[in-house]
């Protein structure tokens, strides 16, 4: 495991993740642009393109690397200046998030929606506990379930 800085972990897994979906949908879709986490901003394969792909190849790499089930491949596709399709997947729990523009989103192929709360009393956020002891979390933020 290696280290970006501020950035976190990065490991060999994220680079050959990188790799191999560069590989995939670029030859899938060779006029479309990359931006990646992982891969060093090229403007000559993305400027100028009317799409581009914007991926972290594994997001929550530590976690990865602590073998916690919280880490994603996260893939979106932007068409000038608006995302417009994303997709975040889940290998440890065989979970497939999917969402358009228009087309509302999905969880594994069955539909599923935003909450209707308009306000965050009383909202709920999901992750793990050591996470919410940072301190850039307030005690008000903080469950102690």
């Amino acid at each position: 495991m290696f280290s970006k800085g501020p950035l976190g972990p990065v490991t060999n897994i994220d680079y050959a993740v990188d790799a191999l979906l560069a590989e995939r949908l670029l030859t899938a879709r060779p006029d479309y642009g990359w931006l990646s986490e992982e891969t060093p901003d090229d403007l000559d394969r993305r400027v100028g393109k009317a799409r581009t792909f914007m991926l972290d190849p594994i997001d929550g790499t530590a976690a990865l690397v602590g073998k916690t089930p919280q880490w994603t491949i996260s893939i979106g596709i932007v068409e000038g200046q608006r995302a417009f399709v994303g997709v975040v997947y889940n290998p440890m729990t065989d979970e497939l998030f999917a969402g358009a523009v228009g087309e509302g989103a999905t969880l594994n192929g069955r539909p599923m929606r935003a909450s209707l709360a308009g306000k965050l009393e009383g909202a709920r956020v999901i992750g793990q506990r050591s996470r919410f002891t940072e301190r850039r979390w307030s005690s008000r933020g903080r469950s102690s379930t």
